[in-house]
């Protein structure tokens, strides 16, 4: 038997690749037709694409959408050329309608397009079940007026099949795209769960957990936390039925206290979690995981061994502490996400938003922060930057001395003195919310920089070498104005 040449290999390796790829891809379009009312025509019309071999789910809806706004723009096209033979005719007035009819089902899918590249799946939705809407108008109208079907009425269904195959196969992306995501968001969720395992189940045990955002998510594991700790409650007042009169009636009565108050704290963490009381939640599934070492600890003291439903008190122990897993991870995100919203609208009127908003996010006490806090950090920094231009100086001072520009040194010395005594004098007045104050120290040392600078000029006839940190420093005490008066409103509104 004769060995196989490296070029035979190589061909046989590219042939099983090619038709490895062929089989994938026949398997996906009948995936992705496979809920379709027209499957034949849905395959087809993927096949039909060069582009099909080696595309996903959504690739293939951007494949039918192309082929029913062709369809479309080839109707329009034929109503068009129909409405020049036709005109003076009967069905005159039905073809205009048609026209406007088939421009908007065009400009719809358009809009179909745009939302798909996006993964805006519902809009998709929307924007097709429209354009279908508007054809099947055009045929409808043709019934009323001309008393007859229009000569493209088969067409017109071609193109409800089409726009029908769009819908089917965009559900099919979009069940992925939100499995995809609703798989890396509970990865996410239970990242710094002590019992990761447990937390990925129970969520994905939920029917709710696809297209679930993380404060749903923690919903769903507080709704099991919440279930397993009812489930002990009944066991435990059956338990105590059973075990009347015994050694351990003490223990069960305790705990059956103990799980009535846990279910009772879990409602309440449900509550407080509808409200995004986030650290209100942990208090509550905190205590109601205590209720439940009670009920063991209980059991060890007087009856001397574990309770009947130890093993199941770990397992409910386990899923509260997932619960404030889960939470935090919520919480997180939404106090990140307010904090995002609350700088922009703190830099909005800012001149310099960009130094604005990127000062407040460099401070890691930016997220929970409120309008005042923030007002903190930005004088914080304008006063971080005015006392190491101040040091600056001093430097230069000492390096200087005895040159034509000693003198406008010593002066910016001064007028940096004060602008870093006013800032303090700012910061304590801001701690008192006098916020009038605030601005009107931080303009003056504003105005302390500037004299600086045109001290340097008048005197040594330049501009000083820390000209540009100067101008930076005037941005930071502008943010510093825009973030105060923001503040100061919604102090004035909360009152």
């Amino acid at each position: 038997m004769k060995p196989i040449s490296s070029v035979s290999l190589l061909i046989l390796i590219c042939l099983f690749l090619t038709e490895f790829h062929a089989t994938n891809a026949r398997g996906l379009i009948n995936k992705a037709c496979e809920t379709s009312l027209h499957k034949g025509l849905c395959v087809a019309t993927i096949k039909a694409d060069p582009g099909y071999k080696g595309a996903k789910l959504h690739d293939l809806a951007e494949i039918v959408l192309k082929a029913a706004t062709s369809k479309a723009t080839g109707l329009q096209k034929d109503v068009e050329q129909l409405l020049k033979e036709r005109a003076g005719t009967s069905v005159e007035s039905a073809l205009k309608d048609c026209k406007d009819n088939y421009a908007d089902a065009v400009s719809q899918l358009e809009k179909s397009k745009q939302a798909l590249e996006n993964k805006r799946y519902n809009d998709v939705n929307t924007w097709v079940t429209a354009a279908m809407n508007d054809a099947d108008s055009c045929e409808q109208g043709f019934k009323e007026q001309a008393d007859k079907d229009s000569s493209i009425g088969q067409k017109t269904v071609i193109f409800g099949h089409l726009c029908s195959n769009v819908l089917a196969v965009t559900n099919k992306a979009a069940a992925e795209f939100h499995a995809t995501n609703a798989r890396g968001l509970i990865k996410k969720a239970c990242e710094t769960s002590l019992h990761k395992g447990l937390c990925v189940a129970t969520l994905k045990a939920d029917t709710d957990y696809k297209g679930a955002k993380l404060h749903d998510l923690a919903e769903i594991v507080l709704k099991a936390a919440t279930s397993n700790a009812t489930a002990l409650q009944k066991e435990v007042g059956q338990f105590l039925k059973e075990r009347a009169d015994t050694s351990v009636e003490s223990a069960l009565k305790d705990c059956k206290e103990n799980y009535d108050d846990a279910v009772s704290q879990l409602e309440k963490s449900k509550k407080a979690l509808e409200n995004k009381r986030y650290n209100d939640v942990n208090t509550w599934v905190t205590a109601a995981m205590n209720d439940a070492d009670s009920c063991e600890q209980g059991f060890k003291e007087q009856a001397e061994k574990d309770s009947p439903i130890a093993q199941k008190t770990v397992i409910f122990g386990q899923l509260c502490s997932n619960v404030l897993a889960v939470t935090n991870k919520a919480a997180a995100e939404y106090h990140a996400t307010n904090a995002r919203g609350l700088i922009k609208k703190a830099c909005e009127t800012s001149l310099h938003k960009g130094l604005c908003v990127a000062t407040l996010k460099a401070d890691r006490d930016y997220k929970g922060a409120k309008l005042h806090d923030l007002a903190e950090i930005v004088l914080k920094a304008a006063t971080s930057n005015g006392t190491a231009l101040r040091k600056e100086v001093e430097q230069l001072l000492k390096e200087r001395a005895d040159t034509s520009v000693e003198s406008a040194l010593k002066d910016c010395k001064e007028n940096y003195n004060d602008a870093v005594s006013q800032l303090e004098k700012s910061k304590q007045a801001l701690e008192n919310k006098r916020y009038n104050v605030v601005n009107t120290w931080v303009t003056a040392a504003m105005n302390d920089a500037d004299s600086c600078e045109q001290g340097f000029k008048e005197q040594a006839d330049k501009d000083s070498t820390i000209a540009q940190k100067t101008f930076i420093f005037g941005q930071l005490c502008s943010a510093v104005l825009a973030v105060t008066n923001k503040a100061a409103a919604g102090a004035t509104v909360s009152v």
